[in-house]
């Protein structure tokens, strides 16, 4: 008899630490429910803010991409006219300025 109210006690304990382990975790399960709530709840409410700075950053690439093309045009042009400087006036042309790639004479031999 002793014995087997020992064992019953043991699986008593048991049964109510597995309930407490029980209680917990609900208590957890809860707590993880509410913060991932809160969390979703915040990223609705910033998802506007992402898409204005995806819409910035993607309008920022084609304005550099923008800018890019119109310094080399803008070079191309300088090199055309110093050129054309150099055919038109020939030796009495003005040196190239600072910066210039100094091909006027190059685009003009050809």
């Amino acid at each position: 008899r002793e014995t087997i109210a020992s064992q019953s006690e043991g699986w008593v304990r048991r049964v109510d630490d597995l309930e407490q382990q029980r209680k917990l975790t609900d208590q957890d399960r809860v707590k993880l429910i509410n913060e991932c709530a809160d969390l979703q709840a915040r990223l609705d409410a910033i998802a506007p803010q992402v898409q204005g700075v995806q819409e910035l950053e993607e309008r920022h690439a084609k304005l550099d991409a923008e800018r890019a093309r119109l310094a080399d045009e803008s070079q191309r042009l300088r090199d055309v006219n110093a050129a054309l400087g150099v055919l038109l006036l020939g030796d009495d042309a003005p040196p190239p300025m600072a910066g210039d790639g100094g091909d006027a004479g190059a685009v003009a031999e050809a």
